[in-house]
């Protein structure tokens, strides 16, 4: 039987399905940059016992190497201003459509970078690319796994 659950409650009392593509989450303690994967957020880091607010959930493992690769970057000043899971409201004649949330974003050479990881680019995804290009005029870079065509 596989340890990851195949149903995760939603908001409202709803059930939602997990993902087919089932990417393995992974946390990330701050203070002292312990991380592995989980199925659920701990209460506390294992490796010094810091509270949940220490604690950087990313999506998948691929999501933690290149925050891991994005954040050396930064410090070695090829990128500024990196940030995580930014959200953009997509709105058309000023009604709500939906909304994107980038894994990360940054400044390099002077322009506003959209990154994605992905392992499958779904037809939302393409569908939210779209919309961002076209409310917002941002390109969405997505960064695939190199095994993948």
């Amino acid at each position: 039987m596989s340890r990851w659950p195949q149903r995760l409650p939603a908001p409202f009392g709803g059930v939602a399905r997990m993902s087919k593509y089932r990417a393995r989450p992974v946390i990330e303690c701050t203070r002292c940059g312990y991380y592995e994967q989980v199925a659920q957020k701990p209460a506390q880091c294992k490796a010094c016992g810091g509270a949940v607010a220490v604690l950087i959930w990313h999506a998948s493992s691929f999501e933690f190497q290149r925050w891991c690769e994005l954040r050396q970057l930064e410090i070695s000043g090829a990128i500024r201003d990196l940030n995580r899971q930014v959200p953009f409201d997509l709105r058309v004649n000023d009604v709500h459509i939906c909304r994107y949330v980038a894994d990360f974003t940054y400044h390099a050479q002077g322009a506003l970078i959209v990154e994605d990881t992905k392992g499958v680019i779904t037809a939302e995804a393409r569908l939210k690319a779209n919309l961002l290009k076209a409310c917002h005029g941002i390109d969405i870079i997505y960064v695939r796994k190199r095994n993948r065509k």
